[in-house]
């Protein structure tokens, strides 16, 4: 495996280039970028809903359930068309949906914290981290875009340090290219 890697290090490379411009992009153009990941993932809900539409409607007779598809395919349609014509509408969606995970997640991390403090040392981190997740949750509910612009700043921050890690990932396989390979000449 470590020679297919080291052959095609110039994949590595790419991605990091790739990573690094989105990361650039949700750095410098947060909302532009943001509201294409939105289309984005509206076409793909769009494209997914409607298969599952089709292919409900063709296995019905095959499958007692069908109409579970079906309904699956509608719903993935009617997002996708939101997140196309609108995708301010269906970031804020996104956005209450996230918000709400991360108030009940923060609720009871703090209630397992509190609960395994007879059991393990540090559970305060779990706690702080917990509540810095339902304080996250509550800031976004009322605020939506500055709530959107963090998880967009933690992705932007991700994507740079992903994509520098993949373009020093390439430029070291690709200085054991020629030892992975036994000495051969290596080709491009």
């Amino acid at each position: 495996m470590l020679q297919q890697y080291a052959e095609n290090w110039w994949a590595f490379l790419l991605r990091g280039i790739v990573g690094i411009i989105f990361g650039l992009m949700l750095l410098l153009e947060p909302l532009r970028a943001g509201l294409a990941i939105i289309f984005v993932l509206g076409v793909f809900a769009l494209l997914d809903g409607a298969v599952a539409v089709v292919g409900s409607v063709i296995n019905r007779k095959e499958f007692p359930n069908w109409w579970v598809i079906l309904l699956q395919g509608v719903v993935g349609i009617f997002f996708g068309l939101i997140a196309i014509f609108n995708p301010v509408i269906a970031g804020l969606a996104i956005l209450w949906v996230i918000a709400a995970w991360a108030i009940v997640i923060g609720i009871l991390g703090v209630v397992a914290g509190i609960a395994l403090r007879k059991e393990i040392e540090g559970e305060v981190w779990l706690i702080l981290f917990s509540i810095f997740l339902i304080l996250f949750g509550v800031l976004t509910f009322l605020n939506p875009i500055q709530g959107g612009g963090i998880i967009l700043s933690v992705w932007a921050f991700l994507a740079l340090l992903s994509g520098i890690m993949s373009i020093l990932l390439a430029f070291k396989l690709r200085g054991m290219k020629n030892q992975v390979s036994g000495g051969k000449p290596a080709t491009a």
